[in-house]
């Protein structure tokens, strides 16, 4: 009787299997997705917990590695797996190779706890966030919540408020990551802003703020000078377009007269006047680690302006100032250009949209003549009229020490005299030069008609013409003359023309035939054009009289620009005044 050998046990999908055991082989570490779970259980229930063990850093979490199980397995109370099969099925399995198979379990352990704890610590500050959120009755900002481990983070626009704002300073008064804090345009007003700075009493992480467009108004923007008086981490701070009037500007001067760690302090668009132009004189007097202010768009006008740039005269640490907006006028633009000849730092200096006409314009030049160290210029958006522009390129191209580099003129018109100093400036050196549309210089004519030039000259330019295709004119005439009349039509004139291939215009071959046929017969003779070639002669040698008279009236004429006037003004002045010393 044959003996039948029964098969051997065999999984219901052994190539499911095979498959898990190749990806299983190649983890090395696990994840927080992957079948690694944590299992909250109490931690007397714990065996062998010890205090100071690897356990206790997770006091109540325990590892779980979910393996997966046969069809025919279930999972018992204990957690251990019991089969259904019968021994033989358990035998077979038993005899399987150990390295077959693998699980979570095989890892490093300190550093999976290490990892973990990490983990928890970064979401411990979105945790209490959506906490503080719900006690407060404020719908969470998913945006903070996804950007919480930025080091810039910018949360323009969202429309916060002050609630919103409270909020949000809760998490940040412990969160190590933000080093930007940028909420503009959030509306968060004066008691958000009171918010934040208690915020930032705490924090000494965040290194730059930006609350522009927030209303905060004269009462927030006291805050925060008075919060800074403390602070010594933040080096950026900008309050731009919040409303903050003269007793705002007071406060915020007096806290950068003893804070040393602000450098860019940016107060555009807010209702600073001259009593505001005072304080920040003082200050400028005697801070020396502010390297960037900005104060356009204020309302200085033109005794804030002198008492800015005396303020700047005096500096000793500032980089990048901008007043545009201010309505310098005449005595702003002096007061600048006197601060200029003996400032040693500012190297940057926007001074746009400022009424500032071309007699400002030379008393700004008058401070380039000297200066070496500023290197951008803007002063476009001006009534710098015709002169004004000539003037401060002419003050640059008699500083061989100057360090300018920009010049921006926008929207300034410039004459050709300016273009040729431009051009040689521009060859000479590394400068660049921005400006408006050109204009015509006083002496310039009015632009005349294309064909005037040779309705005055057409001997000159049919002699031109013949000579660029190749030819005498003697012998294109005689080429023209098939039957040696020495006279040819305009129908063999414009094709002899033509075919010698000179470039003459229709409209210009019947000047010419309107100006050499004499006698009106409709053709040219050898004659005509000898008697237009010495008409020609004549013409162009008064021509020439009358240029030469020109130029020797222009040499004797003594023209003195507004610059000169200016500059000669000035140095009498100081002469005067060394004097007076």
């Amino acid at each position: 009787m044959a003996t039948v050998t029964a098969p051997s046990p065999r999984f219901e999908d052994d190539d499911t299997i095979r498959a898990d055991q190749r990806i299983s082989s190649s983890r090395k570490t696990p994840s927080l997705r992957s079948s690694a779970k944590f299992r909250r259980i109490p931690s007397e229930c714990r065996p062998g917990s010890e205090k100071g063990s690897t356990y206790s850093d997770i006091e109540d979490q325990v590892l779980i590695t979910e393996f997966g199980s046969r069809p025919d397995e279930t999972l018992s109370e204990s957690g251990s797996s019991e089969s259904v099969e019968n021994e033989d099925d358990e035998n077979d399995i038993a005899t399987t190779k150990e390295e077959e198979y693998d699980s979570d379990l095989e890892i490093n352990f300190e550093e999976w706890v290490k990892q973990d704890r990490s983990a928890t610590e970064n979401s411990s500050v979105g945790e209490k966030y959506i906490e503080v959120c719900n006690t407060m009755g404020v719908i969470p900002v998913s945006y903070f919540l996804r950007h919480i481990e930025d080091h810039m983070f910018k949360m323009r626009f969202h429309g916060l408020g002050p609630i919103g704002a409270k909020a949000l300073s809760v998490p940040l008064k412990t969160n190590r990551n933000i080093h930007l804090l940028d909420l503009e345009g959030n509306w968060i007003g004066s008691q958000g802003a009171i918010f934040l700075t208690n915020m930032l009493r705490d924090n000494i992480y965040i290194t730059e703020l930006c609350l522009a467009e927030n209303k905060i108004g004269t009462a927030g923007a006291m805050e925060i000078a008075d919060m800074l008086l403390k602070n010594d981490v933040l080096i950026s701070v900008d309050l731009s377009g919040n409303g903050i009037d003269d007793d705002g500007a007071i406060a915020i001067c007096n806290m950068l007269q003893r804070n040393t760690s602000i450098k860019h302090l940016y107060v555009r668009n807010n209702l600073f006047g001259e009593q505001s132009a005072v304080c920040f004189k003082e200050m400028l007097c005697q801070n020396e680690t502010l390297e960037t202010l900005d104060l356009s768009w204020n309302r200085f006008r033109t005794q804030g302006a002198v008492a800015i740039s005396e303020g700047i005269q005096e500096n000793v640490g500032l980089h990048t100032l901008n007043v545009a907006m201010n309505g310098f006028s005449v005595d702003g633009a002096k007061a600048m250009g006197k601060a200029l000849k003996v400032n040693r730092t500012l190297a940057n200096l926007n001074l746009s949209h400022n009424r500032i006409p071309e007699q400002g314009a030379a008393h700004i030049a008058f401070g380039l003549i000297t200066n070496d160290v500023l290197k951008t210029l803007l002063i476009g958006c001006n009534p710098l009229a015709r002169d004004g522009p000539m003037a401060l390129l002419t003050a640059l191209s008699k500083n061989d020490t100057s360090a300018l580099v920009e010049l921006n003129l926008e929207k300034v018109p410039v004459t050709p005299e300016f273009h040729e100093l431009q051009y040689q400036l521009e060859s000479e050196r590394i400068f660049k030069v921005t400006h408006g549309c050109s204009i015509r210089s006083q002496n310039e004519r009015e632009p005349e008609d294309p064909l005037d030039a040779f309705k005055r000259d057409p001997m000159s330019k049919l002699k031109q013409y013949v000579a660029e295709a190749g030819y005498r004119l003697i012998d294109l005439f005689k080429d023209m003359d098939k039957d040696g009349s020495m006279s040819v039509s305009k129908d063999e004139f414009v094709k002899g023309i033509k075919t010698a291939g000179v470039k003459i215009s229709i409209r210009q071959i019947d000047l010419l035939l309107e100006r050499l046929d004499q006698d009106g017969n409709g053709e040219i003779e050898w004659s005509e054009l000898l008697q237009g070639e010495e008409e020609y002669q004549e013409w162009k040698g008064e021509v020439m009289k009358e240029h030469t008279q020109f130029v020797q009236e222009m040499a004797e004429k003594k023209d003195n620009s507004i610059f000169e006037k200016i500059l000669d003004h000035e140095q009498v002045t100081e002469q005067t005044d060394s004097e007076k010393t």
